[in-house]
């Protein structure tokens, strides 16, 4: 199973006690519902029964969905295994003219409308709504690769109404406009995980964090590498330069005018061209220090490169 089915798997095994919670968790399976009109004609009030579409991913997700639509609505839903865009889904079919008329309060973007048409009566009405959200409509991406968490939407009213609830609850969401409607999404870590903790996933934030922390260990590993190179390519770099200035000199017969610690460092660094400084300068009778060594080596790149310009004028 993927790391998002288990993440759904998890959250829709959350007991919940309150009536109320549980008719929100149910509203948020029907958020992405289509409503039709019935095939069965007028009812006894003169008003035709509408009927509502919606499909779920998850086996799990849809036994529950019909288990509190009968519950909460008391109506038997119709529910059927099906292969939607290249993948097993399952397709739920119900009448029932109160559950359209909360899925087309979804269609307000006013603040609030959201709790309104639900009627959300505590504070955990909102967290069930959204988890029922995601678990019918949600998507999650594996946290080793990136992170993406994103709500889907089937058109732009309820993709603003979606956003100002998920706002209010202190997690404004980008938006995207898709082909099949609208996506309300979060890329950054903390972000992700707060909304997660938010509607109470608990072993997948372990997870994810546990991810982050390989992911920061690669990170530093990388860069650490990176430095090192860099520095054992500087220091070759520099020591050849230091090697070639040292040759000149010795070619040009100046060395061997030299003081006498130039010409030991000099004569060092021709039989150690590779050694870091901190070393070559305790093979210095008597040893040196790291700096005072640098400090030769600039001076013989200094002369050798006076040598230069002298001959050019000549």
């Amino acid at each position: 199973m993927s790391f998002a089915g288990n993440v759904k798997e998890e959250l829709l095994q959350i007991p919940i006690k309150n009536a109320c919670c549980r008719r929100a968790l149910v509203c948020g399976m029907l958020f992405c519902a289509e409503i039709r009109e019935s095939d069965c004609g007028q009812t006894e009030g003169g008003k035709g029964e509408e009927k509502l579409i919606l499909y779920l991913t998850e086996e799990s997700a849809a036994t529950l969905c019909c288990a509190l639509i009968r519950q909460q609505f008391g109506r038997e839903p119709e529910c059927k295994p099906l292969i939607r865009a290249g993948k097993p889904s399952h397709k739920i079919v119900f009448s029932s003219r109160a559950a359209a008329a909360v899925v087309r309060g979804y269609a307000d973007p006013a603040t609030g409308a959201l709790a309104e048409a639900v009627g959300f009566r505590c504070q955990s009405c909102q967290v069930c709504f959204l988890r029922g959200v995601f678990c019918a409509s949600g998507s999650l991406s594996d946290p080793t690769r990136y992170y993406h968490l994103e709500f889907h939407a089937p058109d732009t009213e309820r993709a603003y109404a979606l956003s100002a609830l998920l706002s209010n609850a202190g997690f404004e969401p980008g938006i995207v406009t898709r082909k099949n409607g609208c996506g309300l999404y979060y890329k950054s870590g903390t972000a992700v995980e707060d909304v997660l903790t938010y509607i109470g996933c608990q072993n997948a934030l372990f997870e994810m964090m546990n991810c982050q922390i390989m992911r920061d260990l690669r990170n530093d590993v990388n860069r650490s590498t990176n430095c090192v190179a860099t520095n054992i390519k500087r220091t070759v770099s520099a020591a050849q330069r230091q090697a070639q200035a040292i040759a000149e000199l010795e070619q040009a017969g100046i060395l061997e005018e030299l003081p006498d610690e130039l010409r030991d460092s000099a004569y060092l660094r021709m039989e150690y061209p590779e050694m870091p400084l901190s070393e070559l300068a305790m093979m210095h009778v008597p040893p040196i220090t790291k700096s005072g060594l640098n400090h030769r080596l600039l001076r013989l790149l200094r002369i050798a490169e006076s040598e230069r310009l002298k001959n050019g004028k000549e």
